[in-house]
């Protein structure tokens, strides 16, 4: 597994939303449906997430059955290819700030949860 590209093929390919919980955007002009893409954790173990949908410019996968923590991707057209680093946190939670203004909370990511 490589972890960068060894060519310009993979230009202005973008892995979104990182920080994930569930759904895995690859977007970019490379994308289409000749494109694999693998999941691996920090082990090297693979993991097969379910694909949704794959098109010209957009290959989405479905990451709610991976549990937290750090993975790498493996994007692969053709002989070149190009490894992401992504993470995936599903628990935080949500306290209310004490304060005059009732809308306002604090997101707390719990370390502790991201990686089991």
């Amino acid at each position: 597994m490589i972890l960068t590209s060894t060519s310009n093929t993979f230009e202005g390919l973008k892995v979104l939303p990182n920080p994930s919980n569930s759904i895995l955007n690859i977007k970019g002009a490379q994308v289409s449906l000749e494109t694999e893409v693998a999941l691996y954790t920090q082990e090297g173990s693979s993991i097969v997430p379910k694909t949704l949908a794959v098109s010209i410019g957009l290959y989405t996968i479905d990451l709610s059955g991976v549990p937290n923590g750090v993975y790498f991707v493996n994007i692969k057209k053709g002989s070149s290819e190009i490894v992401k680093i992504i993470i995936i946190i599903k628990k935080i939670k949500v306290y209310k700030k004490l304060s005059t203004t009732p809308r306002a909370f604090y997101v707390t990511v719990l370390t502790n949860n991201l990686i089991k």
